[in-house]
């Protein structure tokens, strides 16, 4: 598994557990992802995590939201506000992505 999958995985896992409301650490998001991202993978990716700025982070939690399927007890929104919402998460996945690169770039350009 590549280094950008896994970290991918870990930022999905990792949003999930923030809008359970609880601090990712490297012992949930093991226990999380199980055999998805091998133990070698797992550490590595989990520091590239920990270096994002926090607004990729809430990108993710912001994208994560926008996903979740629409239930029956929730009212349909009209579909200008449904397009606002999809241009919404996709900006919040792009936004990830630079925080993303820009945090690879700083680390090539370091080492």
């Amino acid at each position: 598994m590549n280094s950008t999958t896994a970290l991918e995985l870990l930022s999905q896992e990792a949003a999930c557990l923030m809008q359970e409301g609880k601090t990712p650490s490297l012992a949930l998001l093991r226990s999380r992802l199980g055999r998805r991202v091998p133990p070698a993978d797992l550490l590595p990716a989990f520091q590239q995590w920990k270096q994002l700025p926090a607004e990729a982070k809430q990108a993710a939690v912001n994208t994560k939201i926008a996903k979740e399927p629409v239930t029956e007890s929730q009212p349909q929104t009209d579909p200008i506000a449904h397009r606002i919402e999809q241009l919404e998460a996709k900006i919040a996945q792009l936004e990830q992505r630079l925080a993303l690169l820009e945090s690879q770039g700083t680390s090539h350009v370091a080492g």
